[in-house]
């Protein structure tokens, strides 16, 4: 049995997105008698491809709780120095949450070994421009899928040094909420060559205003994008009508431009945009 399991989560490591690996391992539980443990991939996965308005999912967020508030804690790894275990998603804990960006260099791969991690998560104000510049060095970021920077001192200086590093190809999510970037940070955006894997952008609460916007609706890197959170910065119905009208979106489908510059007309005239939907 121990082989069996072994050999399961070390697959669960190698292919931490292949799907079909978690159900399997489901199913390997419940027959091992582990069936609440069997229970929460389930659920976990059935929750990651419905939609929050479809039939069935509040009683799936339900279980979802009564699960990881019985045995969540127990289930998580072994904890590690300079580092917190973050949120279980589809069946297991798969982020880190770091302080110490040392920690990050020097422990993280035998991190990986502990857990099918694919999301990082620097917490509030303990990342600057400087060490965003020590942080988009390292190769390890280049494992990561999601990138969690919300409510730090980043600046557009820090937003450019990660868009200079090769080592964010990966990233499929990106937050860099309440950070201080302004129009900048969006021009090393739309111009990095290293997000064409890009797909959900979050910059709610920052100073971006239409030029930010008019620069990255001329973007050719981010084709993939398909969520984008500008919610509470300083954008017009100009910025907004750029963004819509480019070209070079074709995969957006989800737009929030809530508490920006727009009047209650402005607003209702972008909603209700296809294929994106609009919420302002």
């Amino acid at each position: 049995m121990q082989v069996q399991h072994e050999s399961l989560f070390q697959a669960l490591l190698a292919n931490p997105h292949d799907d079909a690996v978690r159900w399997v391992y489901a199913d390997w539980l419940e027959e091992q008698g582990q069936g609440e443990r069997a229970e929460l991939i389930r659920v976990q996965m059935q929750l990651a491809t419905t939609a929050w308005d479809e039939e069935g999912h509040p009683k799936l967020l339900i279980r979802e709780q009564q699960i990881l508030r019985e045995f969540g804690q127990s289930w998580q790894p072994e904890p590690q120095p300079g580092m917190t275990w973050g949120r279980f998603h589809r069946g297991w804990v798969d982020s880190v949450v770091v302080e110490d960006l040392q920690r990050l260099r020097t422990d993280a791969v035998q991190w990986f070994n502990l857990a099918p991690i694919t999301r990082l998560e620097v917490p509030m104000s303990h990342l600057t421009s400087v060490s965003a510049s020590e942080l988009a060095t390292m190769p390890v970021l280049n494992r990561f899928r999601e990138l969690n920077l919300r409510v730090n001192q980043l600046g557009d200086s820090g937003v450019k040094a990660l868009c200079r590093s090769p080592m964010i190809s990966g990233l499929q999510v990106l937050d860099l909420s309440y950070n201080y970037l302004s129009s900048p940070a969006l021009q090393y955006l739309g111009k990095c060559q290293f997000l064409g894997r890009l797909k959900v952008l979050n910059l709610q609460g920052n100073l971006i205003s239409d030029l930010g916007l008019h620069t990255l609706a001329n973007s050719r890197f981010l084709l993939h994008l398909s969520q984008l959170n500008l919610r509470g910065n300083q954008i017009t119905l100009r910025g907004a009508k750029a963004l819509l009208n480019s070209p070079n979106f074709p995969d957006l489908k989800y737009l929030d431009l809530t508490r920006n510059h727009l009047s209650t007309a402005e607003a209702r005239s972008l909603r209700g945009q296809q294929p994106c939907e609009v919420v302002a």
